[in-house]
């Protein structure tokens, strides 16, 4: 009994503690108060759209509070211009697309 008691808590462990991918993030439920909820969002920046110019400020704000405490990354290395650089230029092109069938 012993054993398998040891069997079932470390099968449990081991699904607690496996690593997630950005998918198990996207589809889990959450509970309507939960405190935090990631949200993903692709928003064209070349030319820049309406939402990307609202958004803008906050966005770099966020960069900005990740890079200097994750990475440990000083105030002046992460401005808009590094996060314009990092995660916005793109040599990708748009095309429009038709949504007719």
């Amino acid at each position: 009994m012993d054993q398998v008691l040891a069997t079932m808590q470390a099968s449990k462990l081991r699904r607690a503690t496996r690593e997630k991918t950005l998918e198990d993030f996207i589809h889990v439920k959450l509970p309507d108060n939960a405190k935090h909820r990631l949200e993903l969002r692709l928003v064209q920046s070349s030319p820049p759209s309406s939402l990307f110019k609202k958004t803008f400020n906050l966005v770099v704000d966020v960069y900005r509070r990740y890079q200097m405490s994750v990475h440990g990354s000083a105030p002046a290395k992460c401005n808009s211009e590094q996060f314009t650089r990092f995660l916005c230029n793109s040599p990708l092109q748009v095309f429009p697309v038709s949504m007719e069938t």
